[in-house]
């Protein structure tokens, strides 16, 4: 998976529609080839996506760990090999089961429960963490009103319901996104570079 992940909603009608499409096509989709262009065979994902109307949906952070647990729900997005594998040298372009958004709550409320079990036990499992148990508890305490005090501030996203890192919270996100994403007219992207 790439350094970071995104989950992208589109339209699922100009979805199938662009995932068809030859090289030359999204080129004249996202609006030609300029010179500095001439030696690439695709046109920037994003731009390709721009056009569609796609809306990113969520971060899922960097370097994530949960990789070959997601990976079923993962498949090609364009059809044309060329086209697949360009998307897919550096980065990852594909398209996504809907029932990935269950897989990755899952996935989170996990997180989210080894975290608080973690922080109950005398010493931490982290080699590195020499802090006493008290102390990992108050910092954790400061972590978390730090981002309530934030939390009236609506992120620029009209998908998300918080705008945190925190697994808490993108697990709410998610849980939001289960519920107001219409997989007969929406489809997921999932993006990672």
């Amino acid at each position: 998976m790439g350094y970071r992940n995104y989950l992208y909603i589109v339209d699922k009608k100009k979805i199938n529609k662009a995932r068809k499409m030859s090289a030359n096509e999204l080129w004249e989709l996202v609006g030609g080839k300029t010179e500095l262009d001439e030696d690439i065979d695709t046109p920037w994902i994003g731009d390709v996506l721009d056009k569609l109307g796609a809306e990113e949906f969520i971060e899922l952070g960097k370097y994530l760990d949960y990789t070959n647990q997601i990976q079923p729900f993962l498949k090609p997005l364009f059809r044309d090999k060329l086209v697949h594998n360009d998307y897919n040298c550096e980065t990852e372009c594909m398209l996504v089961k809907p029932e990935i958004l269950q897989k990755i709550a899952t996935i989170f409320k996990e997180k989210v429960k080894g975290y608080y079990k973690s922080l109950l036990e005398e010493k931490s499992s982290n080699v590195l963490d020499t802090r006493p148990q008290l102390e990992r508890c108050i910092e954790d305490i400061r972590t978390k009103l730090t981002c309530l005090e934030n939390l009236d501030i609506l992120p620029n996203n009209k998908w998300n319901i918080s705008d945190t890192w925190l697994y808490e919270y993108e697990m709410f996100n998610i849980l939001h996104l289960m519920r107001i994403f219409n997989p007969k007219k929406q489809a997921l992207i999932w993006i990672g570079h």
